[in-house]
């Protein structure tokens, strides 16, 4: 009976410390999505706003700086 036990108790070490690494591992992959997202966010908010000065100040005639030629 004293050797279940103590088998028991090693086997539940054993799960509870791979639990562990795993929830590090899920933590860490889920810090590099976000980062990830944020610049994905990031980027794509840059390019919509090049875009559209773009289009603006192709769009938008200007008046020529001397009206005398």
């Amino acid at each position: 009976m004293y050797l279940n036990v103590t088998l028991v108790r090693e086997t539940v070490t054993r799960h509870k410390s791979y639990l562990r690494d795993q929830k590090k591992e899920v933590e860490h992959l889920g810090f590099w999505v976000c980062l990830e997202s944020f610049f994905v966010d990031a980027l794509a908010d840059a390019l919509g706003f090049l875009l559209t000065t773009w289009r603006l100040a192709h769009h938008i005639s200007l008046p020529h700086p001397n009206p005398m030629t």
